[in-house]
């Protein structure tokens, strides 16, 4: 189910700041190509994850490449994939794991 309380604003190819109407002091600066580049990822994809803040206002959320979108969610139900994820000690990049799943 998509959250209604989450605004998106795109910031360039798998780039956006994410956050809670009523959170705007706690955005999250989501940054998907870190992951894309390290894990040589190409074609169409999506990467779930949960969001790393506001503190007890989390959601789930994910990248969708073939539209290069992100969407908020309360609640999902994830298809078949796998757990990767990017060292964080040479990427200061959130998120740094996610779900992968291709289409």
């Amino acid at each position: 189910m998509a959250s209604n309380s989450v605004i998106v604003r795109k910031l360039g190819r798998g780039r956006f700041r994410v956050f809670h109407r009523h959170r705007q002091d706690q955005a999250l600066l989501l940054d998907f190509n870190p992951i894309i580049r390290e894990h040589g990822l190409t074609g169409e994809f999506q990467l779930h994850h949960f969001q790393a803040r506001p503190k007890g206002d989390r959601c789930f959320g994910y990248y969708d490449s073939a539209t290069d979108n992100y969407q908020a969610y309360d609640q999902m139900d994830l298809p078949p994939g796998e757990m990767i994820a990017i060292d964080e000690t040479r990427f200061n990049a959130i998120p740094s794991a996610v779900f992968l799943c291709r289409s």
